[in-house]
């Protein structure tokens, strides 16, 4: 119990010491004025109308996440739209998730050091700053806390076959699905844990609380349903994208197949050497009309299948096949085959995925200190400089990466040093730089934005309004035509540009301001 606490307090101080700084930091406009401070259901906090509507609304995100709202709606009861409570709850779930972590781990395993291991690696590692540090990764933070206590009373249930820990696991999977939908393929990371560290599968008939894979399956039924009840909801309430702004299923299918190999990959690339990490990665095919390189599709299939290979060998470590298989199920939903959105990939979603690649690390770690004997000093010294140093290094990537989300202008500059391709950063960084009193700067962005992007109707649109407030009518009259191409019923177009064309009137009328707000859709 000692070993356990001591564990416990170092994760969360090392937690506290690259996240409490996120204290500090404001809101960014990226996705927090529509979660949080512009909307009103939210700000309003927790009331019996705001309820109904975080129940019912599928405005606002591509997914139904009504415990999401509700935790926002709990923050604006508690701190307002004081940025520093929003950001305290994140930092918070984020502990919770560590320790939930390193929980189940240990009790599963038996194994304490290991288990801390993963939990450390968990907590720091550079890749899962984006989770943290923005207050509207909250979806991910908080399916997570469900998802891993979901499966802590799995093994508990394991253990003690009791109904009432089984409807404990299926509340608290549901409640994982509601806060984000990413996780259904929680019964099958379930059945992996079955194989290990849980030791429950067998051949024969049920023997001391093994079962047959089949017997196994069966057992999942109800989780199972729930997973495709969440799939079929997602389906029917993603939101369509806007015109002119794209979406992953505008790809033609062996793009998005190739991407998804290629970003398997570099999630793993970005595991091992977590720099140039940004907010926004844009789609090449976005860019410039072009996939992966065919040869970093050979490269990247050959790692993914090298791998595949090694972990399924014969003799081959359970906890092998259990975290490489953990890492490719759970980061299928987003991988690029099915989820909206033109990035090609993105940081928060590696949240839960990298945990079966950190055990393979620490499990592995473990076995060839074991075989090199632990008692020996100067190996258990080497392995202690090495895990020392391992953990110090993603602390101090991460505390930086932290500060890239203190404020908008920071994170979408730090964006587009990282990815100058990003018309969305762009396009942000635009929206900032006019707020800030700055017109011309935000043109030159917006025009950068349209350069890559030559059917991006907002930005166009808000070019069409910069011009006008410049009194260059003929260009302003350009770009609402151009919207107007992209979207022949956008009617606050269709009322700008009457407005210029009518003599003497060109300066009559004022846009629709929500039209420029800082989104084009809301981030899956």
């Amino acid at each position: 119990m000692k070993q356990n606490a001591i564990i416990c307090l170092v994760l969360i101080v090392a937690t506290l010491v690259v996240y409490g700084q996120a204290l500090r930091f404001d809101f960014v406009s990226w996705d927090d004025p529509l979660k949080v401070t512009d909307n009103a259901h939210v700000k309003a906090g927790l009331t019996w109308p705001g309820i109904a509507w975080a129940f019912t609304t599928t405005q606002h995100a591509p997914y139904w996440h009504p415990i999401t709202w509700l935790s926002h709606m709990v923050d604006c009861n508690l701190y307002g739209t004081d940025p520093a409570g929003h950001h305290a709850t994140n930092v918070l779930i984020h502990i919770v998730n560590t320790l939930l972590l390193f929980a189940l781990l240990r009790s599963a395993s038996n194994s304490a050091w290991p288990s801390g291991l993963v939990a450390a690696l968990f907590a720091l590692h550079p890749l899962h700053v984006e989770s943290v540090a923005w207050v509207s990764g909250r979806p991910g933070l908080l399916s997570t806390m469900f998802a891993l206590a979901s499966l802590w009373a799995y093994a508990r249930y394991t253990r003690r076959r009791r109904v009432l820990l089984y409807l404990l696991v299926v509340v608290l999977m549901a409640f994982s699905l509601m806060a984000k939908p990413d996780l259904v393929t929680l019964p099958l990371v379930m059945l992996m844990i079955d194989f290990w560290p849980l030791d429950r599968w067998c051949r024969q008939p049920a023997d001391e609380g093994r079962l047959p894979l089949r017997g196994l399956i069966v057992e999942k039924v109800p989780l199972l349903a729930l997973s495709a009840a969440a799939a079929v909801a997602t389906l029917l309430v993603k939101n369509p994208p806007l015109p002119g702004t794209g979406s992953a299923e505008s790809l033609p299918g062996l793009l998005r197949l190739t991407n998804a190999v290629g970003a398997y990959a570099w999630y793993i690339w970005k595991m091992i050497w977590p720099m140039d990490l940004a907010a926004f990665y844009p789609h090449p095919y976005r860019v410039s009309g072009q996939a992966w390189n065919n040869w970093q599709i050979l490269l990247a299939g050959t790692l993914l299948l090298g791998v595949t290979a090694w972990v399924t060998r014969s003799g081959a470590k359970r906890y092998a096949v259990v975290g490489w298989l953990w890492y490719l199920v759970v980061l299928l939903p987003v991988i690029g085959l099915f989820q909206a959105g033109m990035h090609v990939m993105t940081d928060r979603y590696t949240y839960v995925p990298l945990v079966g690649l950190f055990i393979i690390i620490a499990w592995t770690g473990n076995d060839l200190l074991v075989r090199r004997r632990t008692g020996c000093k100067p190996v258990r010294v080497a392995a202690l400089l090495v895990v020392g140093s391992l953990l110090s290094a993603c602390t101090f990537v991460s505390y930086a990466q932290a500060r890239t989300w203190r404020h908008s202008i920071a994170l979408y500059e730090h964006a587009l040093a990282i990815s100058p391709g990003s018309a969305l950063a762009r396009y942000l960084l635009g929206i900032e730089l006019e707020a800030g009193g700055d017109l011309d700067a935000a043109i030159e962005q917006w025009e950068q934005v349209v350069a890559i992007e030559a059917k991006h109707l907002r930005a166009h649109f808000n070019l069409g309004v910069a011009y006008r407030q410049q009194n260059r009518i003929d260009e302003a009259v350009r770009h609402f035509e151009v919207v107007l191409t992209i979207n022949p019923n956008d009617a606050e177009a269709h009322r700008m540009l009457d407005a210029l064309r009518m003599p003497g009137d060109a300066s009559s009328g004022s846009p629709d301001r929500t039209k420029r707000g800082a989104l084009l859709n809301p981030t899956p």
